[in-house]
This record gives C-alpha cells, structure tokens and sequence, in this order.
C-alpha cells in the first residue's frame, strides 16, 4: 500500500478545511511559492516551517510526518472542474449595467461561494473583483465630479455644457465592457468544452 507523503497529507487536511494555498500560507506565515512547491513534493517542510503549517490546519506535526495509508478512512476527493462556475462569474460582472455597485457584488457573491470548488474560479474571481472595485471607484470620483459641481456649488472646474461628463461616463462603461468581454473571449478559448456543449 502507498503511504502518503507529508506533502500530500497537508494538502488533504488543507482542502478538508475548506483553505486555499493562499490561506495557508497566510495562515503559517509562509510564501505561496512555499505552500505550492511542499504540496507538488519539490520539498519538505522541515523545523519551524512545519511548526507553522500544523498550526494553521489545526493538527499535532505528528499527524503531518506519521506514516498514514492512502486507503485510510475518510479521504477528500479533490473537485472536478466546472468551467460553467466560472462562466457564470465572468457573465455576473455585466451586473455593472444595471446598477455600478452589482459589478463587484455579483462576482465577489459567487466567488464567495465557489472560490475553493477550482483554481480558475478563484484566479478569475479574484481579477474580476480587482477589476470592478477600481472601475467603480473611476466611475464614483465621475459622479462626484461632475455632479459635486451641479449640486455643491463645489468650484471645480468643469464645461459649461454636461456633454464631457456624459461623454465620460459612457466611456468607462464602455472600456468595462471590453475588460470584461475580453476575459470572457479569453476563456472561453481556453475552454473549448463549454462552446461543444
């Protein structure tokens, strides 16, 4: 019977906590490259390093460097990968052309939920996020601008005609869609299971 190597056991007890590479690296303090390099059996984590990574599982080292099978009880089957979820993420962004705001919550809900069901759900969620955050606070500082002037009497120097403001905000939807239909061209080429389906 083959035993598990330590890599191997860490990333079983990671994944049955529900933590990504990225949360246990945070969580033992240690660099990501570090976390992904022990997992894939490059290295061995040995001394304080160990220390840190059985502190963040919440389990003794010697449930980490113990001889266990890999036949023993209750084992965590990795998930398979569902492009559809991450389909469903891209699409969720366009939320930004009923209401600004839903261009981060749409995405950020679903990667919520979904970020440890695969690695291209949480890579893409985290950029879409990213994304919308920066262009909602673009679109915020137009408003504010445009219409600080309008109603605050603020002294900001602005056209005497709303066209420019107008023009503004059309063009920062418009740069957003093409942000987002880029990604979403990106993946679906990178996915050709879904465009068969």
């Amino acid at each position: 019977m083959e035993q598990l190597a330590t890599g191997e056991k860490i990333k079983v007890l990671r994944l049955r906590l529900g933590f990504s590479q990225e949360d246990l690296a945070e969580g033992a303090g240690l660099s990501l490259r570090s976390i992904q390099r022990i997992e894939n059996g490059e290295t061995v984590p040995r001394g304080d390093s160990l220390k840190r990574i059985a502190t963040a599982l919440h389990v003794d080292i010697a449930e980490l460097t113990s001889s266990t099978e890999a036949n023993a009880p209750d084992p965590v089957t990795l998930p398979k990968e569902d492009p559809k979820v991450s389909l469903i993420l891209i699409l969720s962004a366009f939320g930004y052309l009923l209401n600004p705001i839903l261009a981060v919550i749409f995405p950020a809900v679903i990667w919520m939920l979904y970020k440890n069901t695969s690695r291209s759900v949480h890579d893409i969620g985290w950029k879409l996020i990213r994304i919308e955050l920066v262009w909602c606070t673009i679109i915020l500082l137009l408003y504010a601008y445009i219409f600080g002037n309008k109603f605050f009497h603020a002294g900001l120097p602005t056209p005497n005609n709303g066209k420019v403001g107008v023009l503004s905000i059309f063009a920062a939807y418009v740069v957003n869609f093409c942000i987002i239909a880029g990604i979403l061209f990106s993946f679906l080429r990178e996915n050709k299971t879904l465009q068969k389906a």
